[in-house]
């Protein structure tokens, strides 16, 4: 595979996290109503210059109407991504409605938001800029250096937290209302080695992962098949479904400049 065909698996993934962040606002436009969670009314007081003279311009593009059409452009612009363009002009065009729209939901909300819509933003910019400057190997590299600093920041941040060096703080996501799981928390209150079986197991994978880069075949295939398994449970045990494939979507960056090259 070239550097092209790395880059345009990268973008698929992307899109999908996408199309499924869309999707997730689209059925339940309650949370994008003005009384809702994530309201423009509440999101524009968030910083003095959404108000000052862009103030006009955000609020007739972010009001819940016509912010419903932003998010069914950028749900068609990813659904463009998964098609095999052999043109570029399409693929620049759908990347470009996907960043932007990705940084008008940063600016509509500062609440709702995870890891997963940052590294689809990130991981997006890269992209866009790889295919207008024309440096799509240099976009591998960023992104593959930015999955393994979020990992091991991840990791490291952990690690330094008493609640996942006890155990406890596996147990206590998944006994909340938003990321809870019933049948895995009682299971890990009973259980508590195993939970901490499990904290230690995340620290272990997310600090280690920049070893991914290192050039040693085994290694890479391990972290990254290590990677995949953690975010499957992620999305079973947690609901969080756009994590496996923003994440994800950096594995093909990983593996073109850990090995392909």
């Amino acid at each position: 595979m070239t550097a092209d065909q790395y880059l345009v698996l990268t973008e698929q993934l992307v899109a999908v996290a996408v199309v499924i962040s869309c999707l997730e606002y689209l059925v339940r436009p309650g949370v994008l109503s003005d009384h809702g969670l994530a309201g423009w009314p509440v999101g524009r007081l968030t910083r003095r210059w959404k108000t000052g003279p862009w103030g006009a311009v955000l609020d007739a593009i972010l009001v819940p109407s016509r912010y419903r059409i932003v998010l069914l452009l950028r749900c068609g612009a990813a659904v463009m991504l998964l098609v095999p363009w052999t043109e570029p002009v399409p693929r620049v065009a759908a990347l470009a409605i996907v960043v932007v729209s990705s940084l008008l939901a940063q600016v509509r909300s500062s609440y709702g938001h995870d890891g997963a819509d940052q590294m689809c933003l990130v991981v997006g910019g890269a992209a866009l800029v790889a295919r207008i400057a024309l440096v799509t190997e240099a976009a591998l590299w960023f992104i593959a250096l930015q999955a393994c600093l979020a990992y091991a920041t991840a990791g490291l941040k952990k690690a330094a937290s008493p609640v996942w060096r006890s155990g406890e703080a596996l147990p206590g996501v998944l006994g909340t209302t938003i990321y809870g799981n019933a049948r895995a928390h009682r299971t890990l209150v009973r259980h508590p080695g195993i939970a901490r079986l499990g904290c230690f197991s995340v620290i272990a994978i997310e600090t280690a992962f920049p070893l991914a880069l290192i050039g040693l075949a085994p290694v890479t295939c391990v972290l990254l098949a290590l990677g995949v398994a953690f975010h499957a449970s992620t999305v079973i045990l947690m609901g969080l479904n756009t994590f496996f494939w923003a994440f994800t979507a950096t594995y093909p960056a990983i593996v073109y400049v850990a090995l392909a090259r």
